[in-house]
């Protein structure tokens, strides 16, 4: 890969826009036996895009987000209402146990989805949305979908259906290192 193909985590811009490329959440199921990284899409969106940033999520949205904007040294604003919420998450949120989620919190701290997380200027993303039938992009599975943006600062937020901001916990799997 050339050094300027190669995506970080640690270039998001303030302005840019967090987008995923599919639903999150409750990969405990059975998904999380069958992966499938996103390399194909990978390849599609770097084809026509600029990319700032950008990581697979593997240990959940919350925490592999937070580490992209600290890595980037910048902060950012999740719009929770438009985390697309894997029907997974859903019927997962329903099983009785004594650590009840629901699907939100799911789709944001679960880990295991490997979809894509990117940074990517508002125009470049929007184009990414409304992406030509036929193009590389359409052609495969994804459903890529603007869930927020890059802000200035460190804080790491989410707002809510009406439209109150939270401070955000980056939740999910961590790593143990000895």
């Amino acid at each position: 890969v050339p050094p300027r193909g190669c995506w970080r985590r640690d270039g998001a811009r303030p302005g840019d826009l967090l987008v995923v490329t599919g639903p999150l959440g409750g990969s405990l199921l059975g998904r999380h036996l069958d992966v499938m990284p996103r390399c194909r899409e990978a390849i599609a969106i770097a084809s026509r895009y600029p990319v700032h940033a950008a990581l697979d999520i593997s240990d959940g949205l919350a925490i592999d987000c937070s580490r992209m904007l600290t890595a980037s040294h910048v902060g950012g604003i999740i719009e929770l209402a438009s985390v697309p919420i894997h029907s997974d998450a859903i019927s997962l949120s329903e099983v009785p146990d004594t650590n009840q989620l629901t699907p939100l919190e799911h789709a944001m701290q679960d880990g295991e989805d490997f979809e894509l997380l990117l940074a990517i200027p508002p125009q470049a993303a929007h184009a990414l949305m409304e992406d030509d039938p036929g193009s590389l992009v359409q052609q495969t599975t994804m459903q890529p979908r603007i869930i927020g943006k890059v802000t200035e600062g460190f804080a790491f937020a989410g707002t809510t259906p009406d439209g109150q901001t939270i401070r955000l916990e980056p939740k999910g799997f961590e790593h143990v290192f000895e």
